[in-house]
């Protein structure tokens, strides 16, 4: 009979911490989001392979400068190649701008499954 105390204590320790665990998870958290912008993010493709970019700070983000391109398309796909770039800095736009319309568009699917809500406002006209 001790040993069902035993596991009765062990699954309330469990239980009290996995819902600790589960309260930290919900809140927000600027440094390990801050840190995660230093991180290079890895996402797989079937066709592609390994994708690997970087997540942009507000910095990197507002040196694009894209309230000075008009085509919402461009714009979208700056941010992809800014984002490819932190994994890749030697990448230039001219050799994005050369990748096959298939690639950018796996690229454009792929990325826009990671981050839907910011990469669909960068294609909504103004």
């Amino acid at each position: 009979m001790a040993e069902q105390g035993k596991i009765a204590e062990y699954r309330r320790q469990l239980e009290a911490y996995e819902a600790e665990k589960a309260e930290k998870a919900k809140r927000f958290n600027p440094k390990a989001l801050a840190e995660d912008t230093r991180k290079i993010h890895t996402i797989y493709d079937q066709e592609l392979g390994e994708i690997r970019y970087g997540l942009l700070t507000w910095k990197e983000f507002k040196a694009l400068n894209l309230e000075t391109v008009e085509d919402n398309e461009e714009k979208f796909y700056r941010v992809i190649h800014a984002m490819l770039r932190k994994a890749e800095p030697a990448l230039s736009w001219e050799e994005f701008e050369a990748l096959p319309f298939h690639v950018k568009a796996i690229l454009a699917t792929r990325l826009s499954q990671v981050f839907p809500r910011f990469l669909a406002q960068q294609q909504t006209p103004p």
